[in-house]
């Protein structure tokens, strides 16, 4: 029986620290941000308390190394679609089509996006940090429209940053409203308005 390769010491760090930012999640996930605490997370993920320090000075830390990865994940397919020039409509239709996943996701990323919200109204160092990505997040929507405008030889509506944010507030805001109170978002509700937005 072939013996099993033991793991560098920054593959054995890279484990260790993807470990503990799932049982983050699920613990995030189950009991909100300020239900859970860092002995929590280390007996979750089998590890000690130290071992989370020793990757995350904090739990705001933990909860903005999942924003990472929540925004490097998001919707790869739908920017180069976006990228691609694709018309404004079947863009809009096929997210319309992911919206009541989206939607659903709400209930668990959504409610601790927004209690971390509230938290960092509370605390500027960590309201600065949150809202580095949330800059990051518009810069990356914008350059992804940038092309799309480019690809057709178009100009955008308006100044291409502002176009970002406001489809970003739409987007958010859509979702956060479909989950509290469906019947109102009904078919077309979302691509239609896209639609406009992109191409008035």
């Amino acid at each position: 029986m072939a013996q099993k390769r033991r793991l560098t010491r920054d593959e054995a760090k890279a484990q260790t620290r993807r470990a503990l930012l799932e049982a983050a999640a699920e613990q995030f996930a189950r009991h909100g941000f300020n239900g859970v605490s860092i002995d929590a997370v280390a007996e979750a993920a089998g590890y000690t308390k130290g071992a989370v320090y020793a990757h995350f000075s904090n739990k705001d830390e933990l909860y903005l190394a999942l924003l990472d990865d929540h925004l490097s994940g998001e919707a790869p397919g739908a920017t180069e679609q976006l990228e691609s020039g694709a018309s404004i409509e079947s863009f809009a239709g096929d997210l319309e089509e992911a919206l009541p996943g989206q939607i659903e996701s709400t209930r668990d990323w959504g409610s601790l996006t927004f209690e971390f919200i509230l938290h960092s109204m509370r605390d500027d160092s960590v309201r600065g940090r949150l809202a580095e990505r949330f800059v990051r997040a518009r810069d990356d929507y914008a350059a992804s429209l940038e092309k799309r405008y480019a690809a057709n030889g178009e100009d955008p509506p308006i100044e291409i940053e502002k176009l970002a944010t406001a489809l970003m507030a739409f987007e958010n805001g859509l979702s956060m409203i479909g989950f509290v109170c469906p019947e109102i978002v009904t078919d077309g509700v979302y691509s239609a308005t896209l639609a406009r937005l992109l191409d008035p």
